[in-house]
């Protein structure tokens, strides 16, 4: 039940962000978001970021391989307030708490979902200019297969966000 009910909070604040801040990276390259998969690695610059204040109060991130199968990874640490939203280690939890998921194509039914093992670390924070960076980790399982996969050496660098109030 904790399972359902923690994918469908991650599938909200899906349609809810896919409405939002899309960040294709400066010019520079500046920003980034990669993570190894079981030892290969995701990379992408597109991203969808954003701090939902209100009904759900969160910090989420979509990345996604556009050039490839539409392969997901999404972040999302959950906050008592969007006040909350500070540098630190934000540990992936039971519940609707904060998690990761990881969808291999993007026409799967079917995604990996953490096990409460991992963490979300926010590195770095500008609430002026909204950019955040920061690592993560964690194990997340397909509760349809029983499949685990492990994320490791998870990086974002200045993932620009927007702030929305529900």
């Amino acid at each position: 039940m904790t399972h359902k009910l923690k994918l469908i909070v991650l599938v909200l604040l899906s349609v809810i962000i896919t409405s939002c801040s899309k960040d294709d990276g400066p010019s520079d390259g500046g920003t980034t978001f990669q993570v190894d998969i079981d030892g290969a690695t995701f990379k992408t610059n597109t991203t969808i970021s954003q701090l939902v204040g209100g009904l759900t109060d969160a910090f989420s991130v979509i990345a996604t391989n556009t050039s490839g199968t539409g392969e997901t990874v999404t972040l999302n640490i959950n906050l008592a307030s969007p006040a909350d939203f500070k540098v630190a280690t934000f540990p992936l939890s039971s519940g609707i708490l904060s998690s990761i998921t990881y969808t291999p194509n993007s026409s799967s039914p079917n995604s990996f979902i953490d096990t409460n093992i991992g963490e979300v670390i926010i590195t770095e924070l500008d609430t002026t200019n909204k950019v955040a960076s920061g690592t993560f980790s964690g194990t997340a399982e397909n509760f349809t297969t029983g499949e685990k996969v492990v994320l490791t050496n998870g990086v974002f660098t200045n993932i620009t966000y927007t702030n929305t109030s529900l």
